[in-house]
């Protein structure tokens, strides 16, 4: 997963790249709205930058438990077996 994540934060970093240049020979006097718009693509490049570094520390921090060990109850455990979310033996009323 790794190296999906930094396969994707360099194609992120160098669209991020491009998009600055663009940015700089675009006069937002004679066209604002493009510029509006390079802009907004400026903001979604540097999020997802923002967003591939968290998911890279979250990875790199990762420690998978088995189901149960975290000391939640299993659905069948917290609902009963009932797809109606009753535990066993109550009433219906």
């Amino acid at each position: 997963m790794q190296r999906l994540v930094q396969v994707q934060r360099t194609a992120a970093v160098r669209a991020l790249q491009d998009l600055t240049r663009l940015k700089r020979t675009t006069d937002p006097a004679t066209d604002l709205a493009w510029s509006l718009v390079l802009e907004s693509m400026v903001f979604q490049a540097e999020s997802e930058v923002r967003w591939l570094d968290h998911v890279e520390s979250s990875v790199a921090r990762y420690q998978p438990t088995s189901r149960g060990t975290l000391g939640q109850p299993d659905d069948e455990d917290a609902y009963g077996s009932e797809p109606t979310g009753r535990r066993s033996g109550e009433a219906v009323r």
